[in-house]
């Protein structure tokens, strides 16, 4: 179904789309779509069209997280720093256990909670995620690092001292 949906948008939208911008641009009747190796996409010879002057090109496997800003540390830091107030609201209202916790959290504390967390993640880490994109060394690469294992520290001290904490380590925390 996926693809089907996809395949429709492709052929009756963005096709037309583009072949009217080239047109009001007075540019080649040509284009290229780019688009990441996801499973749900159709095949490429699916979307081509008969006279091949707007196709669609996969990028290869694992590309896809090496060029998109917030796979440059921004999701990782994200998702600490709400573990970390996940748990610190546990503490707070004086759960017992995690089950208990969890169990009376709504999708709406959640959305509430992301939205809490995206404020404190600083500006720097964002702009340093850009930056990681636009650098030609691999190793000149800028990360946070420092501050997601911090704050994993953290984590692991405070699910140490809640007593819930036997099957946690910093691998498990990675995942």
């Amino acid at each position: 179904m996926i693809v089907e949906i996809f395949s429709n948008l492709f052929l009756k939208k963005f096709v037309p789309s583009v072949r009217k911008h080239l047109e009001d641009v007075d540019l080649h009747q040509k284009a290229v779509l780019l688009l990441d190796n996801a499973t749900s996409r159709p095949s490429k010879e699916i979307l081509k069209l008969e006279d091949g002057n707007i196709f669609v090109k996969y990028l290869p496997p694992n590309v896809t997280a090496r060029i998109q800003p917030m796979d440059q540390g921004v999701i990782r830091n994200l998702k600490t720093i709400y573990l970390r107030n996940l748990l610190l609201k546990l503490v707070e209202e004086g759960y017992d256990d995690l089950r208990s916790f969890w169990k009376n959290l709504t999708v709406l504390d959640a959305i509430y909670y992301v939205d809490a967390t995206w404020k404190l993640v600083k500006s720097s880490t964002v702009k340093k995620s850009w930056r990681a994109i636009l650098l030609d060394n691999e190793n000149d690469i800028p990360t946070d690092d420092n501050d997601s294992a911090h704050l994993q520290r953290k984590i692991l001290d405070d699910l140490t001292k809640l007593d819930c904490s036997e099957n946690v380590d910093e691998e498990a925390m990675e995942q």
